[in-house]
């Protein structure tokens, strides 16, 4: 089966966060695995492998549940 990428855009939208949240994400590492980015000379395009990305959103979301927060409510968690 052939790998649908998605732009970073898209994978905000697909994950219902901002596409800055996806940016903050990618510059801390944490989607570095499954990317790829295209370059020009004015900007740079990322992708994103949209199975990858919704297995690690999953479980990413798993993981944020399991810690607790105290004193904390997180908005749209």
């Amino acid at each position: 089966m052939e790998k649908e990428f998605i732009s970073e855009r898209q994978a905000a939208l697909l994950l219902g966060v901002a596409p800055r949240t996806v940016k903050l994400w990618r510059d801390k590492g944490l989607l570095d695995g499954f990317k790829f980015e295209e370059r020009n000379e004015k900007r740079k395009n990322v992708f994103y492998i949209k199975e990858d990305l919704l297995k690690w959103f999953e479980i990413y979301l798993a993981e944020k549940e399991a810690i607790p927060t105290v004193g904390k409510k997180l908005k749209n968690w």
